[in-house]
């Protein structure tokens, strides 16, 4: 799948360098500077989040990333569509993943519900987590990238 010839006119309309719309055209995923650039060129933040939507990228960020993200001017829609890809792009077998191991519990989100005994589960009781030991350093070079022009991370 690739862009049609619409979108890649909004992309010259808007001054986007040619290189991150040769990316787009092939659908590929962005980092985070690339949806700078495009908050930059003032492109709609319904179109840089379809076209996220449409990479089925999921975006790991931090609270300090969002800072980051909306000290450099973008739309605060965007960053919440950011922090909210590891659900929203979940593969079916990782969402239904914890109804196989206990027909009893059902998430009930923001309260307590088990139809099993006594016990009450909170409704974060099934976190799953798949993160990795290895380091990938292509991803810590342009995390240091990213640092290097979105700044150093907010203190608290």
């Amino acid at each position: 799948m690739t862009l049609n010839h619409a979108d890649r006119s909004n992309l010259q309309a808007h001054g986007v360098s040619s290189s991150l719309t040769a990316k787009m055209t092939r659908l590929q995923p962005l980092t985070l500077l690339e949806i700078v650039e495009l908050s930059h060129r003032g492109l709609l933040p319904e179109y840089i989040i379809q076209y996220l939507h449409a990479t089925h990228q999921v975006y790991r960020i931090t609270d300090a990333d969002g800072y980051r993200l909306n000290r450099q001017g973008v739309n605060t829609t965007v960053i919440a569509y950011l922090f909210a890809t590891p659900d929203l792009l979940a593969r079916a077998s990782d969402r239904t993943a914890f109804f196989d191991w206990s027909p009893y519990y059902m998430p009930f989100f923001g309260g307590l519900m088990n139809t099993y005994g006594s016990e009450s589960y909170g409704g974060d009781a099934a976190n799953i987590s798949n993160t990795s030991s290895q380091t990938d350093p292509t991803l810590v070079e342009q995390q240091k990238k990213e640092q290097d022009i979105l700044g150093p991370e907010p203190h608290h």
